[in-house]
């Protein structure tokens, strides 16, 4: 078989997650909290979740999943923290997370069909004071976007979906997209979205 950069990546993280998966959950349960740290100081990685995971989750059982799971940075999404959400709602929100460790890293999925959603979704990111979008815009809007992460000095992440949807179905769509546009505009790379792709 003739081995590519997708086959490539795709095999290193089933192997990856299996490796890590297999020791990790047996070490959780034997792990001293002196151990856990040292850990933790080694580790550069900071591991994150996507908001939508708790879809179907209140804000109060999604922040005490995370702060039992270690898990200390969450990407807001708007059942959460609604579009629309006062300057005090938001500081609430953000004292909130805090009291649970975790931190609000970006914004998103935001679906942009209009450069007024484009606009919205930029000031909404500002006024909850993240300089990360994770973003579904329209393909002829991409220029726009370009132009907002310019003017906001912000990054976005396209978001793909896998083939139920038209727009950015796999990395490969997002990478021609995107690869002439400012190097802050890269991609939310949805492992389990793009392995539906069979890719």
């Amino acid at each position: 078989m003739k081995q590519t950069r997708r086959t490539f990546f795709k095999q290193s993280l089933v192997g990856g997650a299996m490796l890590l998966g297999a020791g990790s959950l047996a070490n959780a349960a034997i792990l001293s909290p002196a151990k856990s740290k040292t850990l933790k100081a080694v580790n550069p990685f900071k591991l994150g979740m996507a908001g939508f995971t708790f879809v179907n989750f209140d804000l109060d059982t999604t922040l005490k999943t995370l702060e039992r799971l270690d898990v200390h940075y969450l990407c807001i999404k708007d059942f959460h923290l609604p579009f629309k959400s006062t300057d005090d709602e938001i500081r609430a929100f953000h004292e909130k997370c805090a009291a649970h460790g975790v931190t609000g890293y970006g914004v998103g999925p935001i679906y942009m069909k209009s450069e007024k959603e484009i606009d919205d979704g930029f000031e909404y990111a500002k006024r909850v004071g993240v300089k990360l979008i994770v973003g579904v815009p329209n393909y002829e809007l991409l220029p726009y976007v370009d132009k907002k992460v310019k003017e906001y000095d912000f990054h976005y992440a396209i978001h793909l979906h896998g083939p139920d949807i038209v727009t950015y179905p796999d990395a490969t769509d997002v990478w021609e997209h995107t690869k002439n546009l400012d190097p802050r505009i890269g991609m939310c790379f949805d492992i389990g979205h793009d392995l539906r792709n069979n890719c």
